[in-house]
This record gives C-alpha cells, sequence and structure tokens, in this order.
C-alpha cells in the first residue's frame, strides 16, 4: 500500500472507530473489515508506544476483532433497554458503535434529556449486557386475587432473518424476533415474536442566526464591472495597442503612456486583465496550458516534416516515402529529448560539479604527485637500492 493510501484509510479507519452511530438501520458491513496491514505491524512493534502518538494507539487497541464484532444489530438507536443489573431501569439507546460493540444511552436514567439531540459524554455498555424492551404486558391475577397486573418485559434472546438488500432504500432490512422473554409470554409462537424497529427522525438543524445572514440587497449588488477589452489578444501585433488602450482606459486623464502617473483613487480593479500574469505558473492550469501548446506545436512541426519528405519521393513511392518519414520523425524526437535532457542536466548545475570534481581531483593528484618528487629519505641500515638503480 502507498503512503498516501495508507494515510487516507488510517484516517478513514480512525474516524469509523470513533464514530457513534445514530439511525437504526445498515446500510453496509463495512465494520466487518480488518484494520490495514500496517497499522497491524504498528501495534505489534509498539505496544507500549510513549510519544505523540500514544493517544492514536490507545484508540487501535480499543478495536474488537473481526471474529467477535457484530454483523446484524437488533439493538439499535431508539430502541428502549435495561441493563443487565439494573431492575426495572429502561434507558433510551442513543447511538451505537459498531468497531467496539458499544451502546451509548441517554445520560439520566429518568429519560430527562430525552429532547436532547446531541447528549455531552453519553455512557456506555456492552451489548451483551443490553435487554430489549417490549413493552408492558398484562397477566392472569395471582391465585388469591381478582385483578391482573402490569410487567415489564424484556427480551433475553433474540433471533433475525436473512438480511435483504433495498436498492432504493439502499440498506439492508431483516426482522427480529424475541425467543425468550423475562417474564416468559404464554402463547408465544416457535418462530418467535415479531419486535417492530423504532422510529427514526432526522434530527433538527439549529435556527440560522439572521445576525450572521447577508442582506439580499448586499449580495445582489454589483461591486465590479470588468473591462471591455479583449485580453489576451488575437495576434501578437496588436499586444502593445491593447496595452496603451487598457492604460488610458483605467487612468483617461493620463498624457504620456507608459511614464504616467497613476491615481490610486480612479483605478479601476485589475484583476481581470492581469490574471494571466498572477496565476501561479507551477500550477495545474499553466501546466497543462504549456503542455497543450508544446503538442500542437509538435503536431504542426510533423505536419510540415511529412510534408517535405512527400513533396521529394527521389524514386520512392509515398507509401515508403512515409515509412521513411516516420522513422526519421521518431529519430528526431528522441535526439530533441536527448538534446533537452542534457541542457537540462546543465542547468541545473549538474555539469559544473561534475568539472569542479575533476579539476579538485586532478589538483589533488598533482599535490601527491609533488610531495613524492620531493621526499628524501636519509641515509639508514634499514635502507637498500637495487642494483639497477642508480643515484
Amino acid at each position: 500500500m502507498r503512503p498516501s493510501n495508507f494515510r487516507l484509510a488510517q484516517k478513514n479507519f480512525l474516524r469509523g472507530f470513533n464514530e457513534i452511530s445514530q439511525v437504526p438501520w445498515s446500510k453496509s458491513f463495512n465494520h466487518l473489515q480488518d484494520l490495514p496491514p500496517r497499522m497491524k505491524k504498528m501495534l505489534a512493534k509498539y505496544p507500549h508506544k510513549k510519544s505523540a502518538e500514544e493517544e492514536r494507539l490507545s484508540v487501535l487497541r480499543q478495536i474488537v476483532p473481526v471474529k467477535d464484532r457484530i454483523k446484524l444489530w437488533n439493538i439499535v438507536p431508539g430502541d428502549m433497554i435495561r441493563v443487565c443489573g439494573e431492575e426495572d431501569n429502561i434507558r433510551q439507546v442513543f447511538g451505537v458503535n459498531k468497531f467496539k460493540n458499544l451502546v451509548y444511552l441517554r445520560n439520566t436514567k429518568n429519560n430527562d434529556d430525552e429532547n436532547e439531540e446531541v447528549p455531552s459524554n453519553p455512557p456506555s455498555v456492552h451489548y451483551s449486557k443490553c435487554e430489549l424492551f417490549l413493552g408492558e404486558r398484562e397477566f392472569p391475577p395471582a391465585p388469591g386475587e381478582t385483578e391482573g397486573f402490569a410487567v415489564p418485559v424484556f427480551a433475553t434472546k433474540i433471533t433475525c432473518t436473512t438480511p435483504r438488500y433495498d436498492p432504493f432504500m439502499r440498506r439492508y432490512d431483516w426482522t427480529r424476533r424475541a425467543l425468550e422473554t423475562d417474564p416468559p409470554l404464554l402463547g408465544m409462537e416457535k418462530e418467535g415474536m415479531v419486535i417492530p424497529w423504532p422510529t427514526y427522525t432526522k434530527p433538527t438543524l439549529p435556527p440560522l442566526n439572521p445576525d450572521m445572514d447577508t442582506p439580499a440587497t448586499a449580495a445582489k449588488e454589483v461591486t465590479w464591472n470588468p473591462t471591455t477589452l479583449f485580453y489576451p489578444p488575437s495576434s501578437p501585433k496588436k499586444v502593445k495597442a491593447l496595452e496603451d488602450a487598457y492604460l488610458r482606459h483605467i487612468n483617461p486623464s493620463a498624457t504620456g503612456i507608459p511614464t504616467m502617473e497613476y491615481e490610486p483613487t480612479r483605478l479601476p480593479p485589475m484583476e481581470y486583465m492581469i490574471a494571466t500574469e498572477l496565476s501561479n505558473p507551477h500550477g495545474g492550469t499553466r501546466r497543462k496550458l504549456r503542455a497543450e501548446a508544446r503538442l500542437e506545436e509538435r503536431k504542426k512541426a510533423r505536419s510540415e516534416f511529412f510534408k517535405a519528405e512527400l513533396a521529394n519521393l527521389d524514386g520512392r513511392t509515398r507509401k515508403e516515402a512515409g515509412i521513411e518519414a516516420e522513422f526519421k520523425w521518431k529519430e528526431r524526437l528522441r535526439h530533441e529529448k536527448k538534446v533537452a535532457t542534457r541542457l537540462a542536466w546543465i542547468k541545473r548545475g549538474a555539469r559544473a560539479k561534475v568539472l569542479w570534481k575533476r579539476e579538485r581531483k586532478a589538483k589533488k593528484e598533482n599535490r601527491q604527485l609533488e610531495q613524492l618528487k620531493s621526499l628524501e629519505l636519509l641515509p639508514a641500515d634499514n635502507q637498500s637500492l637495487p642494483p639497477t638503480v642508480t643515484v
């Protein structure tokens, strides 16, 4: 994976790990994707890294393995649940995190913040600790009593049908059923009791601040009128005439052009006429224009080259002349590319650097040779000359 793709994947994964989904349906099963291999290597290499990336690595360590993630979520935002261990304490689901198998609840236990769109720091519990609230059911009276009583019923075991993709709604749909309840319900079918999905209300946007809005009169006010002169000119001969006309247009009282003194208070906007000069020469648009100009010039030169070759057949057929012209044209392009590469190599200073290295190497060799020539050895017992050498 290339570094740019890795950074993009890392950003998307980190956003998904911390994202709290507030819709009761699933548009895809992307939460079942595994970490990129590079992230796995990072976690294996730095299991306890203490640096600026500690927070990011701690988020990655909280991810549930793919084999333990829940594919079909039967507890979704909007449901009423009971947390195991909290008897008869019914709370509403605010959102879910499918990468961590966490269910986020409303802040208060008595649902005082039910109208709050985005609660601050919502508490979270694991998916396995939630029991879905099915409503209150009427039970027959106990022995010795005459009136029945209503008891809240919770689903302790839930199953679902095979998911089916709805191309119109662009999401997956399935039916959830309660197989076991607490307390048990009499007369429940073997397939279980169908549990309806909660209704989803789209969150409303906060009202706009009228003080921050621009009035219609200010938005429709004309603040700039472009010049009527045409630029760039149709031919190079009209450049000077158009420049003088534009200078007279921005300063009609001027007598000498272009050595006139401008009046800043009377100058109209100039960005329209000098947009080309102010644009970035290294930007994509300017580079594209230069490439198109080079391509057009090359096509024109090729056409002229072929016309010159076909005008002088010299005993060849037009087909043979065309094949030879194509070969010569490719050789010419290859030679021009080689020359351009050589000129670019010289322009960036590589040639001067090579010459400087050669000069420095030659000076070093001459210096070493002079040192050897001026070397004098004193007579000693451990020195001897070959018989063929005379001093």
